[in-house]
């Protein structure tokens, strides 16, 4: 491998990845916004329903990241991907199909596995194909079109579903999945295959089993962070309107994730680069007290600026701490178990944005919204102690990937 080669962050796979990750999430925030709304107009179900209906591809998302980590062991990451995106054309065509609700909810269910599918490998690929030197970087700009993703899909899918019929979405999604299958002829395989010890090759066949084949024990301490960290981000995600509602500053609040995104963005760049240069601390511990503050502000905003304020410290807080806690969770794994790492990390994190919202909501009668995110500020504060005995006081090996 030539120095080119070594510093070059920018290649065909790159961009071919992170444009992948980037179109299919749009169409998965797109439908996640829109399906209730379709559930309870087509079939005249209950908002009960329609949340479970929503929640389903979340689930299959869950069993998808579970499962992907093992399989890509088997086959490879470039095989893997083409049967995530085949999987996500056929459902988004079987949506069409959905007659009655369980049909529907069936439908949900494995579409979020083959975007679960999907989002894994895309996330495992990245790794191999960035330069070892600038792993984080890497990284760091590739979790950038998950951030706009979430940003153009819900935009894209409430507009669209005044103007059009609903079933266009459906279509647009077996567009997005077509267009995907096109570019990632573009991946060169020869990157992509992952070198097991031969020991492990050779007990393969008897090692699906096992929980270690699906779940990465060596990233376990910094996704648990993660989860943790992750429920405080998905009690705003849940809640911010209701607070808004009750303080009237909806207005205001219409502008809250885009100037979280807008601080992401603008952050990003470097703090990547940071994480390569002087390691993952100088970059958890700031983001973790700065995620607090943002909470803190959250809690005691009356107006629009402290609201937007705590947007801009939320936006550098957790999401520079989501990108960088990635980064660690495939710099501890094995270099044959990045699928496995990507896998756990991302399991974890969907369990913290899945059932946050669930158990900070029991919360809301006895201490209001001021409170709630209040004891998101106190969890963030736990979880800097927690990095701090669990990683940031130990010196992990650096696993170095090696190309095939």
């Amino acid at each position: 491998m030539d120095n080119q080669t070594q510093t070059k962050l920018w290649s065909v796979d790159f961009v071919v990845v992170s444009a992948i990750n980037l179109f299919v999430l749009i169409n998965y925030y797109m439908l996640l916004v829109t399906i209730g709304n379709y559930v309870v107009d087509t079939f005249a179900a209950s908002k009960s329903i329609a949340g479970l209906v929503t929640g389903m591809m979340v689930i299959g998302c869950l069993v998808g990241r579970f499962i992907t980590g093992f399989f890509l062991e088997m086959i490879g990451c470039k095989k893997a991907l083409f049967v995530g995106i085949i999987g996500f054309i056929i459902t988004m065509a079987l949506y069409l199909t959905a007659f009655n609700l369980p049909l529907l909810i069936l439908i949900r269910f494995i579409s979020g596995i083959f975007v679960g599918v999907i989002g894994t490998v895309t996330g495992t690929i990245v790794v191999y194909v960035v330069p070892p030197n600038r792993r984080g970087e890497g990284i760091s700009y590739f979790s950038l079109s998950t951030i706009l993703a979430t940003a153009l899909g819900p935009f894209a899918g409430i507009l669209l579903v005044q103007y059009v019929h609903f079933n266009i979405l459906f279509y647009f999604g077996i567009v997005i999945g077509a267009i995907c299958l096109f570019i990632a002829y573009q991946l060169k395989a020869n990157k992509l295959v992952i070198s097991k010890p031969q020991t492990q090759a050779n007990n393969q066949r008897a090692s699906w089993l096992q929980l270690s084949s699906y779940i990465e024990p060596s990233v376990l301490r910094i996704s648990f962070i993660v989860m943790l960290v992750s429920i405080g981000y998905a009690t705003i995600q849940a809640y911010l309107s209701f607070y808004a509602q009750e303080l009237d500053l909806m207005e205001a609040a219409s502008f809250f994730f885009a100037i979280y995104a807008i601080f992401i963005l603008i952050s990003r760049p470097f703090s990547g680069r940071l994480f390569d240069l002087k390691g993952e601390n100088v970059i958890i511990y700031p983001t973790l007290l700065l995620l607090t503050i943002g909470f803190i502000v959250l809690s005691v905003a009356y107006n629009t600026w402290l609201l937007l304020l705590s947007s801009a410290l939320i936006g550098l807080g957790f999401g520079n701490f989501q990108s960088t806690a990635q980064a660690i969770a495939v710099k501890v794994a094995p270099h044959h178990k990045v699928g496995q790492a990507t896998s756990t990390y991302f399991i974890l994190f969907d369990f913290g944005i899945g059932l946050g919202p669930y158990f900070m909501g029991l919360l809301i009668p006895y201490i209001r919204y001021h409170g709630l995110y209040l004891v998101c500020a106190l969890i963030s504060l736990l979880a800097i102690v927690l990095y701090f005995f669990l990683h940031g006081n130990h010196k992990p090996t650096i696993t170095i990937l090696e190309e095939s």
